[in-house]
């Protein structure tokens, strides 16, 4: 699993580790899991034709706020997700030796066919967080770090294909707070220096979509008395804060930036904030991959001043 010392990825986790904002440890294991992630993803681009989907149908689809990519059009190869999940377990015990009951129990329900990587999948894009649940209590392993290992078996798979189709959606006609490619929430967002406009970026894909300012990303409440933001007194990161879900979202306002020439990568932007992580935590929020159980649907404008 090992890349050239020259390899992006490991020259800006490098970068990230020198400004000690997170501890080497838990870099490193970020870092192992990107490098794994990327390795299978160039797997995927050499032995798999892309997914053919028409500018018909992502257009069509997009207009019906159909997100493009779902479990019922998903190309997965088994033996790949086979060899990801136990390449993820040995860097998960490598990194945390609290977790290796837990990784046993993976292990043995996985060859037992307890647990079907391609379900865990299909089970994460329905956002069939009861699944999850169950299957936790079930194998013994904690909800957390099994919604963890999901996620990263389908993320080289997701981010494989937004890297083909995210440029083709035009997100004037989604406006939703999920992502328009395979239908997650964001993880992160950023507002544009020149015209404010909200970015949301997708915590499975990568994607990214346009999205109202004055609305929860996570419940879609547009409510001002119960959304708050929490600035830094310095730097260019604010946490948005809904008191209706009790989630929150850290957002990269480029204005208040020093140099915005360098590329925004979500994953990187979010580990070097993980302070805001835990000060929201701190006052009660939450971050979940699942929607909020009494979230409202997205009503979406149809004016431009939804951006506003």
């Amino acid at each position: 699993m090992k890349m050239a010392n020259n390899d992006p990825a490991t020259f800006l986790f490098n970068a990230l580790k020198a400004k000690k904002l997170i501890s080497s440890d838990r870099l490193d294991f970020f870092r192992d899991i990107v490098l794994l992630q990327h390795r299978i993803k160039k797997k995927l681009h050499k032995a798999h034709p892309p997914l053919n989907l028409s500018d018909e149908f992502i257009s069509k689809h997009i207009r019906k706020g159909c997100p493009l990519i779902s479990g019922n059009n998903l190309p997965l190869d088994e033996r790949i997700l086979d060899e990801l999940l136990q390449d993820l377990l040995t860097i998960v015990q490598q990194h945390d030796s609290s977790t290796g009951e837990e990784i046993a129990n993976i292990g043995f329900a996985h060859r037992n066919g307890d647990i079907n990587p391609a379900v865990l999948v299909g089970r994460l894009l329905a956002q069939d967080s009861r699944y999850f649940k169950f299957l936790s209590k079930a194998i013994g392993v904690r909800w957390d770090l099994l919604v963890y290992m999901s996620l990263s078996l389908a993320k080289p798979f997701l981010e494989h294909l937004s890297s083909l189709f995210n440029d083709k959606i035009d997100d004037s006609f989604w406006l939703k707070n999920s992502c328009p490619v395979c239908g997650s929430l964001a993880h992160i967002a950023r507002l544009d220096k020149e015209d404010g406009k909200r970015l949301l970026y997708c915590q499975l894909c990568s994607g990214k979509w346009h999205f109202a300012r004055i609305k929860c990303a996570f419940c879609c409440n547009a409510d001002a008395k119960n959304l708050k933001i929490m600035e830094e007194t310095e730097g260019p990161y604010r946490v948005d804060l809904c008191d209706q879900c009790g989630r929150y979202i850290k957002t990269f306002v480029e204005r208040k930036a020093i140099d915005v020439s360098e590329e925004f990568i979500p994953l990187m932007e979010d580990l070097a904030t993980t302070y805001l992580d835990i000060l929201a935590e701190q006052e009660g929020y939450e971050r979940s991959f699942f929607s909020p159980p009494e979230a409202e649907p997205c009503q979406v404008p149809g004016d431009s001043e939804f951006f506003h």
